[in-house]
């Protein structure tokens, strides 16, 4: 299976990196952002926990439809 988020080209260093957590910039709507909000708020999670969370779950069906 392809690793759709780290291209075969990518450099051999940043590859060997992909172990770890990496921060991202984004952004994001203002409605997905009280969404975000909203959700950690009622959860009790940060709200970057939130977005990685909601972030991986969308690859993972993602790939899991073959996208």
């Amino acid at each position: 299976m392809p690793n759709v988020l780290m291209p075969d080209s990518a450099p051999m260093a940043l590859k060997l990196n992909t172990r770890k957590p990496q921060r991202i910039t984004i952004t994001v709507s203002w409605s997905l952002y009280q969404a975000l909000l909203d959700t950690s708020d009622e959860q009790g999670r940060s709200l970057s926990n939130i977005a990685a969370y909601w972030l991986e779950r969308m690859a993972e069906e993602s790939l899991a439809r073959g996208h």
